[in-house]
């Protein structure tokens, strides 16, 4: 027999990033490969959204989905999102994280959805994947903000991009920071995203020291 548990206080990457960790522990505390839960459940208020990861990749060791069904207030709606979840291979995985906010100015709360992209063996940094719909489902288009990181970096010398990038929503704005070298400096690119042409892009930029 074995039990789920969830470290709370998360875990500390590269010295920059928490993430909520979940592992599967046997009774003699030996750990084991888990299979992530079939369903993950969000409310606010009277809304209510169920992710359910689907195609596993079997040849992974590594938890990785390759589709997710979303179910909106009852109704479902299935994308093709790659989900890599593992912190560490198929015994610790960071969860899904749902928020809710008007970022279109609409007046109708978009759904935010925040899935890791794995890890990075080798420095620990991890990568962040986020997702924006609404409520009827249909996807908005978000920018990323590693690839609009690096197409400034071009335009500027000195200055290169490093690969961890973070998704945040702060007084109801959705945020990125991404790390960048400049001048043999480290410091993080904090970025602001509004609503324009019908998706969301980055349309500030300010650089803070690390």
């Amino acid at each position: 027999m074995s039990k789920t548990l969830k470290l709370a206080a998360g875990l500390i990457i590269a010295g920059l990033l928490s993430v909520s960790i979940i592992l599967v522990q046997a009774e003699d505390g030996k750990t084991q490969a888990l299979s992530l839960q079939e369903q993950y459940c969000f409310q606010n208020g009277e809304n209510e959204v169920v992710l359910t990861p689907l195609k596993p990749d079997t040849d992974s060791k590594n938890m990785i989905y390759h589709g997710m069904q979303v179910e909106i207030n009852d109704v479902k709606y299935e994308y093709a999102w790659d989900w890599n979840a593992s912190v560490w291979q198929d015994i610790v995985y960071d969860p899904p994280e749902v928020y809710w906010a008007d970022l279109n100015g609409d007046g109708e709360e978009e759904i935010i959805i925040r899935l890791l992209d794995g890890i990075n063996r080798g420095t620990g940094v991890a990568f962040e994947d986020i997702h924006l719909l609404k409520q009827n489902g249909e996807e908005i288009a978000v920018q990323d903000a590693g690839e609009y990181a690096l197409s400034l970096a071009k335009e500027q010398d000195g200055i290169s991009v490093g690969d961890w990038v973070s998704y945040e929503l702060i007084d109801g704005e959705l945020t990125a920071a991404v790390t960048v070298l400049a001048n043999d400096e480290q410091k993080i690119w904090q970025m602001k995203y509004g609503f324009v042409n019908g998706k969301m892009q980055v349309v500030e930029v300010v650089s803070e020291k690390y």
